[in-house]
């Protein structure tokens, strides 16, 4: 984010009174919408943790991410939009163990959004020391709550990699795939998806999410799309 922004979401986190129109809002309406040809539309709820004395734009790096996820879940007739923006605790910018991923979205899942936590280094927590890009985590005490964390590392295809997790997807030996860690020259990174059997997995896993969303919510869904 620009240095402003990142002035603003820091003085939000403290209780700071913002100007109308400014602030973190702003990342809803930089970042790529839902396209109305599309059967479904989930909501991104973003949590920002705001670092003084930086200026990582993480507008430009949030719309980089949701234009490549878009992109890549429209083979299974999904889009993905930022619907609000929060702060987070500064305790959380680099959160480096599984305790802390087990609490930073802990009472910030909702039923019908997929939650994203943007921090500013994400450890390995297998490898102590090293850091990676994103993670999908399903909080140790109770698996059914599960969120993305992404660091500002991250390449543009994280956020749709994560999502694929996030849709029942493990990770793949598909040479097409963007769910396949493995480094490889072929296929361009360019021409990389989700293989053909993992559209068919991720389909069966929207029905099911889909099935077990109360109505209200279903019907926020529509609404989402609605709007384009």
């Amino acid at each position: 984010m620009s240095a402003t922004l990142a002035s603003l979401i820091a003085a939000w986190a403290a209780g700071v009174g913002l100007p109308d129109g400014h602030g973190p809002p702003d990342l809803v309406a930089t970042t790529p919408r839902c396209k109305a040809n599309l059967k479904y539309c989930f909501g991104l709820a973003v949590h920002v943790v705001p670092e003084t004395g930086r200026s990582m734009d993480w507008s430009a790096w949030l719309r980089a991410q949701v234009k490549t996820a878009n992109q890549h879940f429209a083979a299974i007739e999904v889009g993905f939009e930022v619907t609000g923006v929060e702060p987070l605790s500064a305790t959380y910018a680099h959160t480096l163990s599984r305790s802390q991923r087990d609490e930073i979205g802990r009472g910030h899942t909702h039923v019908g959004s997929v939650p994203l936590f943007l921090v500013a280094r994400l450890g390995d927590v297998d490898h102590p020391g090293r850091q990676i890009r994103g993670v999908h985590w399903r909080r140790r005490q109770k698996v059914s709550e599960r969120w993305l964390i992404m660091s500002e590392i991250a390449q543009p295809t994280v956020l749709a990699h994560e999502l694929g997790h996030f849709f029942d997807l493990p990770h793949s030996t598909h040479s097409i795939s963007i769910m396949n860690k493995r480094e490889r020259k072929l296929p361009p990174r360019s021409t990389r998806t989700f293989a053909p059997a993992e559209v068919e997995q991720m389909i069966r896993a929207r029905d099911r999410m889909l099935s077990t969303t109360p109505p209200q919510r279903r019907a926020h869904l529509r609404n989402l799309r609605a709007r384009r």
